[in-house]
Parts: structure tokens; sequence; C-alpha cells
């Protein structure tokens, strides 16, 4: 066998590569064979492609798309650090995030009493209440429902300034998220993060508001559960609506009930609240 002039067959012997993804990798610029004969338009690759190969096979098998490799092997050619360490780490919160799901989809299918009726167990009935009128600052948001840290930080910054301390300002019942959009969003939400205070306070940030939250009638259901499961509880609620022929305003909130930082997952509370438009 010439070593310099492989042919596509042979080479996909050598690799374990299909001729098809051969030809896809040719196409795609990503491993251009050595020599193509201008007549016969046959491929042929040469030994020294057998290691830039096997590196793209790995990268492949890991999970990295096509039009990513290139930048990785230039990177790895040039000894750029920062580039792999970025494209890496990137790559493992994606896995981590996919391993989470898929043990959750275990979890679910090793459970002997895996029916439709699951999906509202952990959300209990929906009821109506009053609720009084509640005093809170907050903060606006677009974005996607994991950007609430950064607001949370600023409104108890502005809670624990010196002067505000001073005037006994205290919080004075859970952070909540107020979602204003009329259809679900994954990203680009109107959501607006709140906390309820008492005491005088003096706000220092142009962006952060005092307002008052009015009394009312809202349904309420308490949903048990990671914060990224909580749809069915949604479902529940608004079916409810629709079976009672129940006037709902524009927007709904998140009460948290408990902290994250110290409470499982599974053991997270969190109450929805739908306000009610009273016919007058």
């Amino acid at each position: 066998m010439n070593l310099s002039k492989i042919t596509i067959s042979n080479f996909s012997l050598m690799t374990h590569l299909t001729t098809r993804a051969l030809r896809l990798y040719d196409q795609k610029g990503l491993l251009i064979p050595g020599y193509k004969d201008p007549i016969s338009k046959y491929r042929y690759y040469t030994i020294n492609q057998i290691e830039k190969e096997l590196k793209i096979k790995m990268l492949v098998n890991i999970g990295f798309k096509l039009n990513e490799i290139p930048k990785l092997l230039n990177a790895a050619e040039l000894g750029d650090t920062e580039t792999l360490e970025d494209y890496f780490s990137r790559k493992l919160t994606e896995t981590q995030l996919e391993i989470q799901r898929l043990r959750k989809i275990e979890e679910f299918l090793k459970t002997k009493e895996n029916s439709l009726s699951l999906f509202y167990s952990r959300t209990t009935e929906p009821i109506i209440k009053e609720i009084q009128k509640m005093r809170i600052i907050s903060l606006r948001r677009t974005g996607s429902y994991e950007v609430i840290k950064e607001p949370i930080l600023e409104l108890f910054n502005e809670i624990l300034f010196p002067m505000n301390q001073n005037n006994h300002v205290k919080i004075s019942g859970p952070i909540m998220l107020i979602c204003y959009d009329k259809e679900y969003k994954e990203s680009e939400s109107d959501i607006e993060v709140a906390i309820p205070i008492q005491g005088k306070i003096q706000i220092q940030s142009e962006d952060i508001e005092l307002k008052i939250l009015p009394k009312g009638k809202v349904i309420s259901v308490l949903y048990t559960g990671p914060y990224d499961e909580i749809h069915p509880a949604y479902t529940r609620i608004h079916k409810f609506c629709l079976e009672n022929n129940l006037k709902i305003k524009n927007y709904c909130l998140e009460l948290y009930l408990n902290n994250p930082e110290n409470t499982p997952t599974k053991e997270l509370l969190t109450e929805i609240q739908i306000p009610l438009e009273i016919e007058k």
C-alpha cells in the first residue's frame, strides 16, 4: 500500500469511518484528501492524516459540531489553551445539563405508577383566596428566567444600604417573580423580580422601583420540586380558570417560599398566583 496515496476505501477501513462521512468531511473542509485524481475524481489520503482523523472522530463523539472542530484543531495546533478551555468548559456545562435531564427521565421511568396523573402529583388543587396589598421594591428585566439572580442581589444591596438599615427597612415576605408575557417564552421574557419590604426606604438605583401590589382575589397553587419542572402547575391553574370561566389579569406571580441555597431541589416550594378580574 502506498502510504502517501491511500484510497478512500482503505482509509475508511483504517479509521472506521464510512466513506460517506469522509466525503462529508471533505465537503465541509474538515478533512480534505491529500490528493484528488483530476480525471477519475478518486480521493486519496496520506498516513499523516490518520492522526487528524482520530482527533476529529473523538471531537464528533464528544458532541462538538462540525463547524466547531476546525477552530478546536487550529487552537490545538497553535497552543491556544484559552480557546480550548472555553470550548471544553461550555461543552462540559452542556453535558452536565444533559446528564441531569436523562437522570430525571430515568427516575420517571423507574416509577411504578408512571401515569399521566404524575404530572400533577407535585401541585396542589387550585384555590381562590384574598391577598392584601403589598409594598415591594422591584427590578424589571427582559431575558431568560435564569437571569433573576443578579436582580435579586441588586435588591438585597438596596435593602442593606446603611441608610435603609438605619431606617429599619426589612424584608416582609418571600422573593417573587412577576411575569408579564402573554405567551410562554424561553428567552426575552418580560419579568420583574420583587421583594416585599417594611420601613422607610431610600432608593439609590434609578432602575429600582418602589410600588404597591394591590389587594384582591387570586387563584393559587403550591408546587413542590425543581423550578425548571414547574410547567404542570401552570397547566393545572389555567385549566381551572377555563373550567370555571374565570377572567384573569394579564400577569402572574411566582413566590419562592424557601431558599434554594439550602433546600434540596425536590423540596423547593413555589406558590403561583394569578390575579382575578373582578366584575363590577
